[in-house]
């Protein structure tokens, strides 16, 4: 499949700041990409350094197979035809809903007209263009800059936090029509975001960023079930940390022994348990592994906070039908598992 983005070494520096280091993504046409990662840890100012808002310190990007900036040379942001969508919308208050849309198109009279029918039509906003922006809700605000961003046909657009100035039943229909009208389009998509159940819903692949390095790349089901490391297991997810010893492929720690078939090094560590991965029994007699010590209602689900015998804490998510309270003595049956040496890596070599 062919590459529309290549960043090839890419390092950014404000000063002596290090916000970039040795960056390498390919994005495929067509692909869904969402970079992930907390705040400061490089990822706007990626997407930045492709829209051409932002210059590169060392190495090159390209697009389409054409370089568009490297250390010696940069491509004018009007020059790369790509889409963008920011946080806060960014329509212009003085043009109409179909003015907004008409703006960065060329050609005709009559050919503006037409595609910008087309981008309300697409957006479900058909009676909507002579509204001005302050007359519409959130929501439809952000379909008029998705319409705006696809009109001139650019092959890639950016995302850049779209959906958090939005109630979150909002945020998450509106995401998913967004999703729904972007692959209709057929156009590659780049989104920026901290919210990892938006990555997960939204992206085909998910770039996990953490101070300025790509950690893990993978499906949103690689990086949820196969975290590389213990920073990105308790990112993207809710995860219990047991300590435990690895010798001769046997897992040995407080709930029992588990076989490691990943080949990892025999060693100390630790056993990552999501709590969903948990099961909660009755204890029978002194057979047990924990005590209850708090519940936790979630409507479907329910956590339960358990201090094990050894005095750790940890969480168990369960169907909130099953009825427990604190104090009940249970033993847990353990469905999935990852084992993470002490000296765990911080990135993959990419």
């Amino acid at each position: 499949m062919k590459t529309i983005v290549e960043c090839r070494n890419v390092s950014k520096y404000y000063g002596d700041l290090l916000a970039i280091n040795n960056l390498n993504l390919e994005i495929l046409d067509r692909e869904f990409i969402a970079l992930l990662g907390p705040s400061g840890c490089g990822k706007s100012t990626t997407l930045r350094i492709i829209a051409g808002f932002e210059q590169i310190t060392s190495g090159s990007v390209s697009l389409n197979g054409r370089e568009i900036c490297s250390s010696h040379f940069f491509m004018p942001p009007e020059k790369r035809k790509i889409g963008m969508v920011f946080q806060d919308f960014a329509l212009f208050p003085h043009l109409t809903i179909g003015e907004n849309i008409a703006f960065g198109l060329s050609g005709s009279r009559r050919e503006k007209k037409k595609r910008v029918r087309e981008m309300l039509e697409l957006v479900d906003l058909e009676s909507y263009e002579k509204q001005m922006p302050h007359m519409i809700s959130g929501g439809q605000q952000q379909r008029v800059a998705v319409a705006r961003a696809l009109a001139p046909r650019p092959r890639l657009i950016l995302l850049d936090e779209p959906f958090s100035s939005l109630d979150t039943q909002l945020r998450i229909q509106l995401r998913n029509d967004i999703r729904r009208i972007l692959k209709k389009e057929g156009v590659t998509v780049i989104l920026v975001t901290h919210d990892q159940y938006e990555a997960f819903s939204f992206s085909d692949r998910i770039v996990m960023m953490h101070e300025g390095q790509v950690v893990q790349k993978g499906t949103p089901m690689e990086i949820y079930h196969k975290p590389i490391n213990s920073w990105v297991a308790r990112f993207v997810g809710g995860a219990n940390f047991i300590p435990a010893n690895l010798k001769n492929r046997w897992i040995n720690c407080p709930l029992g022994q588990f076989e490691e078939k990943n080949g990892t090094p025999a060693g100390n560590g630790h056993l990552m348990i999501r709590p969903e991965d948990l099961q909660v029994f009755p204890a029978s007699g002194a057979d047990f592994h924990g005590t209850v010590q708090a519940c936790t209602f979630l409507g479907s689900r329910e956590i339960l906070k358990i201090s094990l015998t050894d005095g750790q804490e940890i969480n168990a998510q369960i169907s909130s039908r099953q009825n427990w309270d604190k104090g009940s003595q249970v033993r847990l049956s353990v469905e999935h598992f990852r084992f993470f040496p002490e000296e765990s890596p911080t990135k993959l070599s990419l």
